[in-house]
């Protein structure tokens, strides 16, 4: 259900945030869902309650994303400020949550006391959590830096290479099916960059437009040297001279 969450940003932008997108990167996102569609479908299951918590899941990472662009606009912080005041508040959620869902019985040998901790366990814990703050920050920066639908669609070249890997170092069967898909999904991608070009380069030039010069406001008892030249001319003239 990951590719759905590029349809779900474009339709919650459009629904509550009135944004509008041309036809062209409408039809470059159809495309890209198309291509990664074909490249993963092969392996889709769908149940009803998967069905159900995937589009939760979906939903939810849309409005996160979404959210993540708007809050800093709103607040005018940057994104490591942002993800500074979010940590705290993600990993206390996270507590609660695991403490819900992982086995802390003593008596249990699948509890996470029971765990044989070895070296190698513990380097692959910590690489797991440093390669996760890795994905905040790109998602923050990402995000920030471009449009959460712009993150969107590069993140779905990270689908692509894991399939290319995938057939390169454990090769993995290469399907027609799979070609095919990765080819529509890169050239959705050529078409979404092409026609999101003209919007990126106007924001550019309009950034990088120099400031008009201010200019200090006139006090009403000000004048310029011209005028004071007419007034003390003016003044001389009506001075009647001395005999």
């Amino acid at each position: 259900m990951k590719i759905a969450v590029t349809p779900c940003v474009c339709v919650i932008e459009m629904l509550f945030y009135k944004k509008r997108f041309p036809i062209t990167v409408l039809l470059s996102i159809v495309t890209i869902i198309v291509g990664v569609g074909l490249c993963t479908g092969a392996s889709l299951q769908t149940e009803p309650l998967g069905f159900i918590v995937g589009a939760a899941g979906a939903v939810s990472t849309a409005l996160y994303q979404i959210w993540s662009k708007t809050t800093q606009k709103k607040l005018d912080c940057n994104e490591f400020q942002l993800l500074l005041y979010e940590t705290p508040m993600a990993a206390v959620l996270v507590a609660v949550i695991a403490y819900f869902t992982e086995n802390y019985n003593l008596s249990s040998p699948t509890s996470i006391w029971n765990q044989h901790y070895t070296p190698i366990l513990i380097t692959k814990i910590i690489c797991t959590a440093i390669g996760s703050v890795g994905i905040n920050i790109t998602l923050f920066v990402g995000i920030n830096r471009t449009s959460p639908l712009t993150y969107n669609v590069v993140s779905h070249l990270k689908t692509i290479s894991i399939i290319v890997l995938g057939t390169i170092l454990f090769q993995e069967q290469l399907t027609s099916k799979r070609l095919i898909g990765m080819v529509v999904a890169i050239g959705g991608i050529v078409l979404y960059s092409v026609s999101n070009k003209p919007q990126s380069g106007g924001q550019k030039q309009e950034r990088n437009s120099p400031s008009p010069t201010k200019t200090r406001p006139k006090r009403p008892d000000e004048d310029d040297k011209d005028t004071v030249r007419i007034r003390r001319a003016a003044k001389s003239s009506r001075t009647p001279t001395r005999k």
